[in-house]
């Protein structure tokens, strides 16, 4: 989820935020998204097909009754709905430099 963000948006929390939400030490959190860039080839991109076919599959899922969550998944969830405000004045949110933030000499190195 945080590499889809990162990915996604300018604006996004740093890895201490989503770590706090997923009970995992900032360490670890930054060790799974290696990982996971390392498994993926630095590949983020999803092709429209996978899009299509993952999202057709969520909504026929939705309309066959939802999700059902266990305690543990309800739990997690409950706690990180209420992490959030505290979470949230103690992060910062890290920005991605646009390319109009950058000379046109520093761009062609």
């Amino acid at each position: 989820m945080v590499l889809a963000i990162k990915y996604c948006e300018d604006f996004y929390y740093d890895n201490e935020f989503y770590s706090q939400i997923g009970g995992i030490t900032c360490r670890e959190m930054n060790g799974l998204e290696m990982e996971l860039l390392l498994l993926l080839d630095y590949d983020l991109h999803v092709r429209p097909e996978i899009y299509e076919s993952y999202s057709s599959d969520l909504l026929l899922q939705r309309h066959c009754g939802g999700f059902t969550f266990g305690k543990k998944e309800t739990e997690v969830i409950s706690k990180s709905s209420t992490m959030l405000p505290q979470i949230s004045s103690q992060s910062s949110i890290k920005t991605v430099p646009s390319s109009s933030d950058f000379s046109h000499e520093e761009a062609s190195h």
